[in-house]
């Protein structure tokens, strides 16, 4: 047994004599490192250039470029459902020490406290994550490595739990003896409205609280691959992350955002990537295993798979995250009240 999964209790998903149609690999890291930081901070307008001009674009490109900047990071922007633009920078530390210190920089407490944030002309908003190595899980290409994969401390391994449902579960160490599974029960409570305004709130996320975020990359595809990507794949990946941003009551999704990646100044990439946060990881296989949007992108990407072979130039990944319920810190200030999990849980205005 590999030394990524401890002795079970909990029976795995995997099929007798499985093998996996397309191999996969994972992020391994050391026994030293019990846990990673990921957060995503965020700017939000309806104006581009209330964006630009921000005084949050300003901390970000300094802060980026500091000592104690991420190990791994991504700029992203995407519109959210209530038409807001959004520029958002996610970051990954696993050295701790290096992440509070970034946090009690002066200039990221100058940024983050001053009342100035409850008046600007953009709402921002801040959701720093730990996550324990025993309850994330990764797949990557061997030749195409995102997200908390990028961490120089980070190993590739190859995984022989991939391609078939139960996958994700079986990959996550601490499943093989917890359930994970949410405090809350089986159903999202009802979303809150929260005056959010010129107002500051923190927000208490529950235990078990899942986290994925999922990314396609069609910067190699050449013609015959982009378009196959862009008529097949696409539409149905488009299909299903709206169907999670309409529906959260029906999936558990609370939150989905679907992210064009791009430069700091805003210029994109060819790659997208999916963040989402299910109240457990129970909703997020609900989805995956059993909605006809999730069936129909799975099985675009395994034709594509099987019709292009070792030849395919098209690249997914993604990582997911049970987090603890403490250690968690989500913040949203003078956003619209839709934002994030602003209007799921347990909150506190202070500001």
């Amino acid at each position: 047994m590999s030394a990524l999964y401890p002795q079970r209790v909990l029976p795995m998903r995997k099929p007798e004599g499985h093998v996996p149609p397309v191999q996969r690999w994972s992020a391994v890291f050391g026994a030293h490192i019990p846990h990673y930081r990921v957060a995503y901070y965020g700017v939000q307008s309806w104006d581009e250039h209330d964006i630009a001009a921000s005084a949050f674009m300003r901390w970000i490109e300094r802060a980026a470029n500091g000592p104690n900047r991420p190990g791994a990071c991504d700029h992203l922007r995407y519109v959210d459902h209530n038409g807001f633009i959004n520029h958002v920078y996610v970051g990954y530390w696993t050295d701790e020490a290096r992440f509070a210190r970034w946090r009690s920089d002066q200039h990221y407490q100058q940024f983050w406290q001053d009342p100035a944030r409850l008046h600007d002309a953009c709402g921002v908003w801040r959701e720093e994550m730990l996550t324990p190595i025993a309850r994330q899980e990764t797949v990557f290409f061997l030749d195409f490595i995102a997200g908390v994969g990028r961490l120089e401390c980070a190993t590739l391994e190859k995984t022989f739990e991939t391609g078939y449902f139960g996958s994700m579960r079986d990959r996550i160490p601490q499943a093989a003896h917890d359930l994970l599974a949410s405090p809350k029960g089986t159903q999202l409570p009802a979303p809150q409205e929260r005056v959010s305004q010129y107002a500051r709130w923190q927000v208490f996320v529950p235990e078990n609280l899942a986290v994925i975020r999922s990314g396609q990359y069609w910067g190699r595809c050449q013609s015959e691959q982009l378009q196959d990507y862009q008529q097949n794949l696409k539409p149905a990946l488009d299909a299903g992350m709206q169907f999670l941003q309409d529906q959260a009551q029906d999936s558990g999704c609370c939150t989905m955002r679907y992210m064009r990646h791009c430069e700091y100044d805003g210029r994109e990439l060819p790659e997208t990537s999916v963040q989402a946060y299910f109240l457990s990881l129970a909703h997020l296989e609900a989805w995956s295993e059993h909605h006809p949007t999730h069936h129909s992108i799975y099985g675009q990407a395994m034709a594509a798979a099987m019709k292009y072979q070792d030849k395919r130039e098209f690249r997914t990944w993604h990582e997911v995250f049970v987090l603890p319920g403490d250690s968690q810190f989500f913040e949203y200030c003078n956003c619209h009240q839709g934002t994030g999990l602003l209007p799921w849980f347990d909150a506190l205005q202070t500001g």
